[in-house]
């Protein structure tokens, strides 16, 4: 079955980002020689980011609701 709608977005940009990745580092996260510890501690760093981008965006969110009060 092909993904539609979001799914399908989301595939096109892991598909992106993976060419972004190649093209950057040269490889493929399969080809990548990171130790296991190292790829833990990327994905840490990376959801380290997600929470300051959740918690900027939930703080946009609430100085709107405000304004509007």
């Amino acid at each position: 079955m092909q993904a539609t709608g979001t799914e399908a977005r989301l595939c096109e940009m892991i598909a992106l980002r993976q060419q972004a990745g190649v093209k950057k580092y040269g490889t493929t996260l399969a080809g990548n020689p990171l130790s296991h510890r190292q790829w833990l501690v990327h994905a840490l760093e990376e959801s380290l980011d997600l929470s300051a981008y959740l918690m900027r965006s939930i703080e946009e969110i609430d100085r709107a609701a405000d304004d509007g009060k």
